[in-house]
């Protein structure tokens, strides 16, 4: 309970370095999840916009997932 307490009363600085860091950890979780299925993440992007918006033209999937023309 400390740990709760200590983020309801400190500074905005402390929390955000904690949620940084949570950040951090779930980004590199899901980073080496995506490398054990031997894929990168734009091949994980693309599953991911068509699992959540279906079909999707070559061009739309480039759209939602950033992805440059070139």
């Amino acid at each position: 309970m400390a740990k709760l307490e200590s983020l309801s009363g400190g500074s905005g600085v402390h929390v955000f370095l904690v949620l940084w860091k949570a950040a951090r950890a779930v980004e590199s979780y899901a980073e080496k999840s995506i490398t054990d299925l031997e894929m990168c993440g734009s091949d994980f992007a693309v599953l991911e916009a068509l699992l959540h918006k279906g079909p999707l033209p070559v061009n739309e999937i480039g759209k939602k997932i950033l992805l440059t023309s070139g």
